[in-house]
């Protein structure tokens, strides 16, 4: 399981990261990660060290496009 557990990138063959947006209320540095379309997971980046931190498996296999509104909410888009 990916949750709790943390990565560099060298130490983590990451396949797929889609897109990355900052979270406007705190400027945390969040992802998705997928593998090749499937399994998406939302994940931190921490902007120092580049350590990926797994937040949530989505339920959604193919998340294309991550961005914030203005008040913090986060929204993704899926793709084919």
């Amino acid at each position: 399981c990916w949750r709790h557990r943390r990565w560099c990138w060298g130490e983590l063959q990451v396949i797929d990261i889609d897109d990355i947006a900052i979270d406007p209320t705190n400027g945390k540095l969040y992802a998705i990660n997928n593998e090749g379309g499937t399994q998406s997971r939302l994940v931190t980046i921490d902007k120092q060290t580049g350590w990926i931190t797994e937040i949530k498996d989505l339920p959604i296999g193919n998340i294309e496009g991550l961005d914030f509104f203005g008040d913090g909410t986060l929204y993704a888009t899926a793709g084919e």
